[in-house]
C-alpha cells in the first residue's frame, strides 16, 4: 500500500486556478455565443432566390390600345399578341435582393440529336417589362416577391426570338433562336447581395395543325434542366 498524501494548500490552488481561468475565459465565450447567435440570424436574412418556370409557361401579353369618349366610355383595340417565355425568380430571405440583372450567356439548339451551340459571343440583357420598347434591366425584389424576366419571345408560327426589341440587339444576335424546335439557355441572374445563380432552360415550340381563318396559337414546352453557382458552361440533354 503506498500512502499519497496531497497538500491542502495544492488542491486550493489547482481549484483557485481552474476558478480564475473560468472568470477570465467567460467574456470570449458570451463573445462566441452571441456571435454563432448573430451569424445564424444575418444567414436567415440573407436573401434566397428560388427559380422556376410557370406550366403552362407560354405567357400572353396583348397589344394595342384604349381610346376614351367624352361621357368616360373606353374602347380597347386589339392589334397584337405576344407570347413570352418566362422565369421567375422569389425571394425567399428577409432581405431585399437589390439590383437583380439577368443576362443570356449561352444558347444551343436540338440538332441530329445533339446540341449545337448558337455561337453566342457576349451576354445578351435580358429584361423584366413585357414591353420590348420600354426595357427593364434592372430591378428590385422584396422579401416573398416573385418577379418575371422573359428570355424569349414567341409568335405565330413557332418561330423564337431573344426577348427584346429588335433594334437593340446587335445584327448577328436578332436571329439568335430561330425557328420551332427546342433549345437551350445558359442565363445568370446577379445582384448586389447573393452570388451568382446560373440556370440552363430547355424550351420547345411547335404549332398545332392550321384552322380555318384562325391564327396559328403556338405552343411551348419549357423546364429547367440545371441550376447551380457558375461555373456552367455545356447543355445537358
Amino acid at each position: 500500500m503506498i500512502d499519497i498524501s496531497i497538500p491542502a494548500w495544492l488542491l486550493v490552488g489547482i481549484g483557485g486556478t481552474v476558478a480564475i481561468l473560468g472568470i477570465l475565459m467567460a467574456p470570449f465565450r458570451l463573445f462566441t455565443e452571441e456571435k454563432d447567435r448573430a451569424d445564424a440570424l444575418t444567414k436567415r436574412q440573407e436573401p434566397k432566390l428560388r427559380v422556376r418556370v410557370d406550366i403552362p409557361s407560354l405567357k400572353s401579353v396583348p397589344g394595342g390600345s384604349t381610346s376614351e369618349t367624352g361621357g368616360g366610355r373606353r374602347y380597347s383595340a386589339y392589334t397584337s399578341e405576344q407570347h413570352f417565355i418566362k422565369v421567375y425568380f422569389t425571394n425567399d430571405g428577409l432581405e431585399v435582393v437589390r439590383g437583380c440583372s439577368c443576362k443570356l450567356l449561352q444558347g444551343w439548339e436540338k440538332s441530329d440529336g445533339g446540341w449545337k451551340s448558337l455561337g453566342l459571343i457576349e451576354a445578351i440583357e435580358l429584361s423584366w417589362s413585357d414591353d420590348q420598347s420600354a426595357p427593364r434591366m434592372f430591378v428590385d425584389i422584396e422579401p416573398n416577391e416573385t418577379k418575371a424576366v422573359n428570355l424569349a419571345s414567341i409568335h405565330a408560327y413557332g418561330y423564337i426570338r431573344v426577348a427584346r426589341d429588335m433594334k437593340s440587339l446587335p445584327l448577328e444576335y436578332q436571329q439568335l433562336f430561330g425557328e420551332p424546335g427546342e433549345y437551350q439557355a445558359l442565363i445568370q441572374i446577379r445582384s448586389k447581395m447573393p452570388d451568382p445563380l446560373q440556370i440552363i432552360v430547355q424550351f420547345s415550340t411547335y404549332v398545332p395543325p392550321p384552322e380555318p381563318n384562325v391564327l396559328p396559337r403556338p405552343l411551348s414546352n419549357v423546364k429547367i434542366v440545371l441550376q447551380g453557382q457558375p461555373p456552367l458552361t455545356e447543355a445537358t440533354p
